[in-house]
């Protein structure tokens, strides 16, 4: 979220990024190996003509839709809309997760894809079942900008460990490393040896999106903070 997404250089668990056709259907091997895949969605942005994510029909949308080929789980497809505050993800080896901005929010935080860090104004679902999503505050340390999802009985947290990224762990356990930089396009990049399960990753992809990745470290943090405090 903070800092520049730069494109990874081609290794195990997370490929270069191109354009494929349309009709390509998604590799269901769960081994990390192959190249991984962003392309847009030809129908990403414009006026609904049916029922879309983020209107109904004959409504403007604004929704930009992303599908990234995973290594590990084939197609992933990321909605993200920041107008209306959601990110959907849907694929066809991993279950549907949304994290949603609540109506009607007054103070929308245009740093942030789903609009604010307050999770007493966000929901998360799983396959359509409600599950605690629990932002940090997001200020003057890295680990401020974590994401906590307890599910399952495991505690998966989302928290940036450089400019760009940010590692995905499930308890202390590190699974891989996610970058976003706001715009719906999610990089994933796995742990070699570590068996990832389909909700996993499908979280991950969610909250990356929804909050994007990385941060600044501490002392640029905090150099903003106090330029804030000078007047000009």
């Amino acid at each position: 979220m903070l800092g520049q997404v730069t494109e990874p250089e081609p290794s195990v668990g997370c490929g270069h990024v191109m354009l494929v056709p349309a009709d390509d259907q998604p590799s269901q091997d769960h081994e990390q190996q192959g190249e991984r895949v962003e392309r847009d969605e030809p129908t990403a942005t414009g006026t609904a003509t049916e029922s879309s994510e983020g209107g109904e029909a004959g409504e403007a949308y604004s929704a930009v839709v992303r599908v990234a080929e995973d290594v590990l789980f084939g197609g992933i497809r990321v909605s993200l809309d920041t107008v209306g505050g959601a990110v959907t993800v849907h694929g066809d080896a991993v279950p549907g997760i949304a994290v949603r901005r609540a109506d009607g929010v007054d103070r929308v935080d245009a740093h942030i894809p789903v609009g604010t860090r307050d999770g007493a104004l966000l929901s998360l679902t799983v396959d359509g079942a409600d599950v605690p999503i629990r932002p940090g505050k997001g200020r003057l340390t890295r680990g401020s900008f974590r994401v906590d999802v307890p599910y399952d009985g495991i505690v998966y947290r989302l928290v940036p460990d450089s400019m760009a990224e940010s590692r995905l762990l499930r308890g202390r356990q590190r699974i891989g490393g996610f970058s976003s930089d706001g715009d719906g396009v999610v990089l994933a990049r796995w742990e070699e040896g570590v068996r990832v399960r389909a909700v996993e990753a499908a979280l991950g992809y969610a909250l990356a999106a929804a909050f994007g990745t990385g941060a600044q470290p501490m002392w640029l943090l905090m150099a903003d903070a106090l330029g804030d405090l000078i007047p000009g």
